[in-house]
């Protein structure tokens, strides 16, 4: 994804593999690349919204039927030993969660 890209059709060029895939997907996906220069906290709830749905989508894929009612953070620890989720993506998906959440409740301060 390029960063700052403000031509739509290239930011849909760029995400055009969840068009018509996953529609929720696709709208979060592209609203952190609309939101960055101009409303950091946006783009970190974003982030951290796309990384959800991620693992809750591998959560379904993998059969966690559970996994629509676990929090986020319990979702990761149940979803990451059944892919063999790489430490490095635990630790990215732990820091977006603890940063998108923080954003979240702290809306006067930019991250």
């Amino acid at each position: 994804m390029t960063c700052g890209t403000t031509d739509g059709e290239d930011l849909l060029a760029e995400l055009g593999l969840l068009v018509g895939h996953d529609p929720p997907l696709l709208e979060i996906a592209a609203s952190p690349e609309n939101t960055f220069s101009k409303d950091p906290n946006s783009t970190l709830v974003k982030l951290r919204q796309l990384a959800e749905h991620l693992v809750r989508s591998l959560a379904a894929q993998v059969g966690l039927t559970s996994g629509r009612e676990m929090i986020f953070a319990d979702l990761i620890a149940a979803v990451a030993p059944r892919i063999q989720m790489d430490t490095k993506v635990v630790r990215l998906l732990h820091h977006l969660r603890v940063k998108g959440n923080d954003a979240a409740h702290e809306l006067s301060r930019v991250f």
